[in-house]
């Protein structure tokens, strides 16, 4: 369901749905996704780890954008399906994870579960600077400035 919301979302901004299936991938999109790609492969403690380092953002980020689209753009409705499940739904997951990486007492483990949740920051971070540097500067000014 996450993807037809997604596409609710962008239908509530009038983006074409084929469009928004075929569009490209920024670069650092694709770097985001291979590095999280490779630390769920690697380990299994390691990919709960990354998935907690994303998830765990999740709920307040999508309650910030919902309160946004709502108060600047006036989307409603289906439009905020997408940033309804996840103000709630990640909270539920990222516990989950957490529980899960609690079991894990080895100081080897625990390093290359550190080490798996930074890098998928790193990752998140890098994807996010890429989309300001695409779409965040308008005339010489970062938006958010």
């Amino acid at each position: 369901p996450h993807a037809e919301q997604w596409l609710k979302f962008c239908k509530s901004l009038g983006l074409g749905r084929n469009d928004v299936i075929n569009s490209k991938l920024s670069g650092t999109t694709v770097k985001f996704l291979k590095t999280f790609e490779e630390l769920t492969e690697k380990s299994f403690a390691g990919g709960v780890a990354c998935a907690l380092a994303y998830e765990m953002q999740i709920p307040g980020i999508a309650k910030a954008k919902k309160e946004g689209l709502m108060r600047f753009y006036g989307i409603k409705g289906e439009g905020l399906e997408f940033f309804n499940t996840h103000t709630e739904a990640d909270i539920e997951h990222s516990n989950t994870w957490k529980k899960i990486l609690k079991s894990f007492s080895s100081p080897g483990i625990q390093r290359e579960i550190r080490k798996s949740f930074n890098k998928s920051l790193e990752a998140q971070w890098l994807m996010l600077d890429g989309i300001l540097e695409k779409y965040g500067k308008r005339k010489g000014k970062a938006m958010c400035s």
